[in-house]
């Protein structure tokens, strides 16, 4: 069914234990050209990158999450892509659809929060989730992503969305203590510009209670994705 190609653009800070799938599962069902910003991490992410033949680009924000630069990378980063299509994620979202897209220009999704391993198919849809994050590169001018790129406003030749909708898996609930770790991590490195205008903020305070009940509340809603 492909007869395609894919330029795939991600932003990456220690990400050593998501990166061997993510990697994986963007070559093997897309055979895409990869590439990852990264946030000068500080485990193997860079090896990881490199060693799968990903393209490799270093970014710096003096250790802090600067959801502004975030932003500036995820609304740029395609601009020169000769690729067909272009999918722009995070290294936690796995897009996945089965349905024919050559009369579309950007590809509508269901986001689902998935629980369990990097194979898990038990989740729970989440409307923030569904992104637009595949589109055709020569159509738009434009991709016009918001505070937080969960939403977008975008400027095209032609905008014409999928009638179908992709599957956009966010595999962040790989465990409780998996999930506190990295909300600890972001609180401590949330910057100055973040919390003047309230980007990320609800990563602080977390505790493993309220991660625990978390996971409670979506394993009661968990579907069969």
């Amino acid at each position: 069914m492909r007869n395609y190609t894919v330029d795939v653009f991600a932003i990456c800070y220690n990400e050593e234990f998501m990166l061997p799938h993510f990697i994986k599962h963007y070559k093997e069902k897309f055979n895409a050209n990869i590439t990852v910003y990264d946030n000068y991490s500080t485990d193997r992410s860079k090896e990881i990158i490199l060693e799968n033949g990903c393209n490799y680009i270093e970014y710096g924000s003096d250790n802090q999450i600067r959801d502004d630069i975030y932003l500036q990378i995820k609304n740029e980063c395609w601009k020169k892509s000769k690729a067909d299509w272009v999918i722009i994620v995070d290294i936690d979202e796995f897009l996945e659809f089965d349905f024919d897209i050559s009369e579309y220009t950007i590809i509508n999704t269901k986001g689902y929060d998935m629980i369990g391993g990097p194979e898990s198919r038990s989740g729970v849809y989440n409307a923030l989730m569904s992104k637009h994050v595949m589109f055709r590169p020569d159509q738009f001018l434009q991709i016009g992503y918001t505070a937080g790129c969960h939403r977008c406003t975008p400027q095209a030749k032609k905008l014409q969305g999928s009638r179908k909708h992709a599957l956009l898996l966010h595999r962040k609930f790989i465990s409780e203590e998996y999930v506190y770790s990295k909300h600890k991590a972001y609180e401590e490195r949330l910057s100055a510009v973040n919390k003047l205008y309230g980007w990320g903020v609800h990563y602080q305070g977390v505790t493993k209670e309220n991660v625990a009940e978390q996971f409670k509340e979506l394993r009661k809603k968990a579907i069969l994705v």
